[in-house]
């Protein structure tokens, strides 16, 4: 039963995958600023300016900050995702 739950879960979440590839340019630019805003605010807490990381430094915090959000997005479960995609301005 376990192993089924796991399966239908890691095939929930390939489809929402698949969804997030397939979003509108508009709603992953939304993602990214989202991500960027909060990048920002983490490395004002950690004391530490945005000039001060290297451009390669700077993407993989965004890349991670990206993944925080897709991570969230998914954790919300189908009701969230379908909110996500349908109702974008109700997000940001």
């Amino acid at each position: 039963m376990n192993q089924n739950i796991k399966k239908k879960s890691a095939e929930i979440k390939k489809e929402i995958e698949e969804i997030y590839l397939n979003l509108s340019h508009e709603i992953k630019q939304k993602i990214r600023t989202e991500a960027t805003k909060r990048a920002k605010t983490n490395s004002i807490r950690y004391g530490k300016s945005v000039e001060e990381y290297n451009s390669e430094e700077w993407r993989e915090i965004l890349r991670k900050e990206e993944e925080e959000l897709k991570k969230e997005i998914w954790k919300k479960g189908g009701i969230g995702m379908l909110s996500f995609t349908l109702f974008p301005w109700l997000w940001f």
